[in-house]
């Protein structure tokens, strides 16, 4: 029994001494060890020294010991979706304090390109975000200011530029001065200019270019509508009234004024609305007749179509074996198309939906006339030049006729409404590359726009290729005027003709235009005329057209 009692009275003592051990370090509650993760306010936590709680301080008030923690240490950070751990310790009695840190993303804030963004897992949240504009231009994405067209302002910064072209040695003269003149005016804008090869070359290299060096080209309609998605859209440029200071002490407004607008034959937006271009030279479809035969029999040139068919009747009476009238294939199409009013340009959702039945009955009148020994197109003939009296073609291969055919007789087109006359325009235009340097897009528009109005330049280009210049004011350039009248010159003659139709001039869509229009209709000609079709000839070219749509649905993707 005594034994039992001395067991009991140590077993008080033990416990009597743990109870004082454990009220040493009295903070009034028990340190923190979380079971698991947190509502989150263990992200911050205090960041630094702490205190526990408890009912009196050091000065003995009540006698408690207060904790004072030192700084979080993190034992494992937190992911996306995994808590991480940290703690922090007394440094008077080593007493510690654990807590999870909530997963949390790793944000990157939203802007024009991308919303919010985790750069640890790439999770999104949001909508995209706004614009980084600087000088008028988004330094993100390219884009222009809606608002910040006065805010294109070039500040001198030295750019290159480069400008592959088509324009041969004949050109190089011509081209490097008004380079200079360009230098003398802005010289911390270097012009790399350089020779590409044909118009299919200048392309591929302007694409190429285009992803490294701010590039300015010359490039054909046909193949605007697959370069226009690339190209610098110009319109803010365009409208700008800011004014830039030049090298020699003059200053000009960085867009196009009501005049200088007023002074172009052709300024043609894109497909999608957009002025991606400025004009550079222009190409007229003129006929060229053999001029001494229409004297000899007496023929008059025909001024609409009814009268072009009752000359080839004429003129197939006198030699039953000829095709009077040659052109090509896709000149044929769009030529009809425009003058008869048929809908050939598609629609902004569709540009290839081409295939309805104003379209159909132009080409059904081409295959009538082929019938009939009128017409032969360029393809279908295997020749450049097939009509043997009579050919269409583009104002600028008037010396190439003349020495393939003998013919110098140069007229306007025959119309299908004579009051409503419509000569078809092809315009070369100059282009920009996509950029997010402001001063590189400034740069590149300056240059383009010294180009496109300058009439000296565009006098003498013309002289030396027979193309209608960008500008009319080329006529108050002295010499150019004499050389339109200069008559033993055929391109001078095409391009005095030209001129006198400027009132009619219609320019195509880029797509109905484009290279990748031209190859279907010129097979759906090509097919048309080498078949005899007995049965319904509208189903038959129906069936042709679906099939070009398809591909041409096909080839854009």
């Amino acid at each position: 029994m005594k034994k039992t009692m001395r067991i009991l009275v140590f077993a008080c003592l033990m416990l009597l001494i743990c109870a004082l051990t454990l009220s040493a370090c009295d903070g009034g509650e028990d340190p923190q060890v979380p079971n698991g993760p947190d509502d989150g306010t263990a992200e911050g936590g205090n960041g630094g020294e702490g205190t526990g709680e408890g009912e009196g301080g050091e000065d003995g008030s009540d006698g408690a010991h207060q904790h004072t923690f030192g700084d979080w240490v993190v034992i494992r950070d937190a992911t996306c979706t995994e808590s991480g751990l940290k703690f922090r310790k007394c440094t008077t009695c080593d007493e510690e304090e654990t807590e999870y840190i909530t997963p949390h993303h790793a944000w990157i804030d939203a802007n024009c390109q991308s919303p919010k963004t985790c750069e640890t897992c790439g999770e999104t949240e949001g909508d995209l975000g706004d614009h980084a504009y600087q000088t008028g231009m988004c330094t993100l994405c390219g884009t222009f200011d809606p608002n910040g067209a006065d805010d294109l302002i070039y500040d001198g910064s030295a750019i290159t530029i480069q400008f592959p072209h088509y324009l041969g040695m004949r050109y190089q003269g011509i081209l490097e001065s008004v380079i200079e003149e360009f230098n003398r005016l802005y010289p911390n804008i270097t012009v790399d200019a350089s020779i590409a090869g044909g118009m299919s070359d200048v392309i591929d290299a302007f694409r190429v270019y285009a992803t490294v060096w701010p590039t300015v080209t010359i490039q054909s309609q046909a193949y605007r509508f697959e370069t226009d998605c690339y190209t610098l859209p110009l319109d803010l440029l365009v409208s700008s009234k800011a004014q830039i200071q030049r090298a020699d002490g003059t200053v000009e407004t960085l867009g196009l004024t009501e005049e200088q607008i007023s002074q172009y034959f052709c300024l043609q937006t894109g497909d999608d609305g957009s002025l991606h271009a400025l004009p550079f030279s222009n190409f007229i479809l003129l006929m060229f007749y053999d001029e001494a035969f229409f004297a000899e029999h007496g023929f008059s040139v025909p001024t609409t179509w009814d009268e072009m068919e009752t000359l080839c009747a004429a003129i197939k009476a006198i030699d039953p074996d000829c095709y009077p009238l040659g052109i090509g294939e896709y000149e044929a199409y769009i030529l009809l198309c425009e003058q008869m009013g048929a809908d050939y340009r598609g629609t902004s959702e569709d540009p290839f939906a081409f295939n309805n039945a104003s379209v159909r009955e132009c080409i059904a009148r081409l295959y009538e006339w082929k019938q009939k020994g009128y017409v032969r197109t360029q393809e279908y003939g295997n020749s450049y030049y097939p009509g043997k009296y009579m050919n269409i073609d583009y104002h600028t291969m008037a010396d190439t006729i003349y020495r393939a055919t003998g013919h110098t007789g140069i007229a306007p087109l025959p119309q299908e409404d004579p009051d409503n006359p419509k000569h078809l325009i092809m315009p070369y235009t100059l282009c920009a590359s996509q950029v997010k340097d402001p001063q590189e897009a400034i740069a590149m528009y300056l240059f383009i726009k010294f180009l496109s109005t300058n009439a000296v330049f565009q006098a003498e280009m013309s002289m030396v290729n027979g193309a209608l210049p960008a500008v009319d004011t080329v006529l108050e350039i002295e010499g150019y005027d004499r050389w339109l009248e200069v008559q033993d010159d055929q391109t001078g003659i095409a391009a005095g003709v030209a001129f006198g139709l400027q009132d009619t001039f219609v320019a195509s869509s880029n797509a109905a235009y484009s290279m990748i229009m031209r190859d279907q209709i010129r097979q759906v000609i090509v097919t048309c005329f080498g078949a005899d079709i007995t049965t319904d000839l509208d189903a038959y070219i129906q069936k042709l057209l679906e099939d070009a749509e398809s591909e041409c649905h096909y080839i854009c993707g």
